[in-house]
């Protein structure tokens, strides 16, 4: 599987824990060996967001982002001229500067661009559908821990599940509808 970049707003639902991200994407960024890209360009567009009120992180997003990337075991990805000289030449019309330049990056380093923006399609970048289909768009994700898991014997009534066991190595899944460190996406926030 390549590895994933992804868009600003799938970012954000996925550190507030939000239901309608696609449960299929849930468990793909959830896998512990495999490499998921933030966008330093999605950290700019956070700040424009949260400098124009549509999100609030109850403290700065300099403050709580960085470390937030780093317990997920997310990878930023910096923004190079390649990346640059690309996004120039897509639809300014329909993607915002923010929008090209990821788009530019998963095309340039061929990682897989999850996103719910039907404009963030181009020939050659593998595109991943981040929204769920199903009609209740609320839903809320289970959240896990990171403790060690037991041995199966250990198990009570030795039952399996059908859910992977938590282990350490798994990307932590935050509550639904709230930052770690407080705040929420508001309603008003990035058209998606």
């Amino acid at each position: 599987m390549r590895p994933l970049l992804l868009d600003t707003i799938v970012l954000l639902w996925w550190l507030a824990g939000d239901g309608r991200l696609d449960l299929a994407v849930v468990h793909r960024i959830k896998l512990p060996k495999h490499h998921v890209y933030v966008s330093v360009a999605s950290a700019w567009e956070i700040c424009a967001l949260e400098r124009e009120g549509h999100v609030s992180f109850g403290k700065p997003a300099r403050d709580c982002l960085p470390s937030e990337i780093s317990i997920h075991r997310f990878h930023w990805l910096p923004i190079d001229y390649r990346h640059v000289f690309l996004a120039q030449q897509l639809p300014r019309d329909t993607l915002d500067p923010y929008d090209r330049l990821i788009l530019a990056q998963a095309a340039v380093e061929g990682l897989a661009l999850v996103t719910t923006n039907d404009q963030m399609r181009a020939q050659g970048v593998e595109t991943i559908e981040g929204r769920t289909s199903h009609a209740l768009p609320m839903r809320p994700i289970p959240t896990t821990t990171t403790r060690s898991p037991r041995p199966a014997s250990a198990a009570p009534g030795n039952v399996r599940s059908h859910a992977p066991a938590d282990t350490p190595t798994e990307r932590p899944i935050p509550a639904w509808n709230a930052f770690p460190w407080g705040g929420t996406v508001t309603s008003g926030g990035r058209p998606e």
